[in-house]
């Protein structure tokens, strides 16, 4: 919706041109009140903006005596808006910062090149109304590329090569990937590191938690790390496996209490799949009485906003999401300029941030 404030302004605008008789579309944005990407499609008369947005934005362009460069446009400079198709369960609830992550790179990247993106959200596991979004989405952006996001959006990949549009794969651990480039984090050099860590900081029994989940990105994790145990001689039966009930902390808090209950010795060593888990983890440490890091140490995954200030600062896995999300964004403007690219995979290697939650294991009586 377009302020009044606007219509206002535009007269006293022309006052401005005499003085800067040529603005760049970021001078335009700020004086709309858009973004960069909507100015960009309103001046090269892309689709996909409202009748009166476009009315506006081009009444201040021409009363700020905006000149349009004469150049040919890029290709793709007309294009539609890239489409970021991603599970809707995934933009909310617990862990929906790791993805708002991968977006906000995505979109600073786009915005930054005057490009325009649309957010698809579809659901997982019904496909009828996948179905029906997609080809609703398809019909109006025909010029469109696509990012998938996260590995349920896989399902959509070969239905989108055939009709030749460019696709690009965001963290999608393995997987169909013909046809598409894939932007994807180290998961399994993500969990080696964690088993290098405690090892180093003097751990030898460990306790790994997971939750039940078809994700090969956190497969990636749980192997990684189970088997640089397995290479630095730690038996088997020195790793226990707690399965959770589900990605919440409330649950792993739930059924670390029940666990602790029935073994007051604890491995001194512990890697959850996420930071979340690792929150969980923290509460019903601290109601045993468990101390982190005297008695155990804690290492989580992902690096999540508020891992450096719970107490102590969380040892974590940084995953660098908004570098992956400007990285595809990049792919998928070049693939949508030239569709002859060669195909390309990315690995981000994960980093080790180490605080407060690991050290050297007290001596046990």
């Amino acid at each position: 919706m377009i302020n009044d404030d606007h219509a206002v302004s535009d007269s006293a605008l022309a006052d401005d041109a005499a003085e800067a008789p040529k603005l760049n579309q970021i001078d335009i944005a700020r004086r709309a009140g858009v973004s960069v990407s909507t100015v960009s499609r309103v001046l090269s008369s892309a689709p996909g903006v409202g009748a009166s947005t476009r009315s506006h934005v081009l009444s201040v362009a021409q009363a700020a005596g905006y000149v349009a460069d004469k150049r040919a446009p890029r290709a793709g400079e007309a294009r539609g808006p890239v489409l970021v198709f991603c599970p809707g369960h995934y933009l909310s609830g617990v862990s929906s910062y790791y993805y708002l992550g991968f977006l906000q790179g995505i979109r600073a990247e786009l915005d930054a090149v005057g490009q325009a993106i649309e957010l698809c959200c579809i659901p997982e596991d019904n496909s009828e109304a996948r179905d029906r979004i997609v080809d609703q989405v398809l019909e109006e952006n025909p010029e469109s590329g696509c990012i998938l996001l996260g590995e349920p959006a896989t399902l959509l990949l070969e239905r989108l090569t055939k009709v030749g549009r460019a696709c690009v794969l965001l963290n999608v651990q393995g997987g169909p990937d013909a046809g598409a480039d894939r932007f994807v984090p180290d998961n399994l050099a993500g969990g080696r590191a964690a088993a290098d860590c405690l090892y180093e900081h003097g751990h030898r029994t460990f306790c790994y938690f997971s939750f039940p989940t078809k994700s090969r990105t956190l497969w990636a994790r749980r192997s990684g790390f189970l088997e640089r145990l397995a290479e630095l001689g730690v038996p088997e039966g020195d790793c226990e496996i707690i399965e959770l009930g589900a990605n919440d902390p409330m649950v792993a808090e739930t059924q670390l209490r029940a666990f602790v209950a029935k073994h007051p010795r604890l491995p001194t060593g512990l890697f959850c799949l996420n930071d979340l888990i690792a929150l969980g983890v923290y509460s019903a440490l601290i109601e045993a009485g468990v101390r982190v890091p005297r008695d155990v140490s804690i290492i989580g995954f992902d690096d999540f906003p508020h891992a450096s200030i719970i107490g102590p600062g969380l040892t974590t896995l940084h995953v660098p999401c908004d570098e992956m999300g400007r990285a595809a964004a990049r792919q998928i403007i070049d693939r949508m300029e030239n569709a002859e690219l060669h195909e390309k995979t990315v690995i981000f290697r994960p980093r080790l941030i180490l605080r407060g939650s690991v050290a050297t294991p007290s001596p046990r009586a």
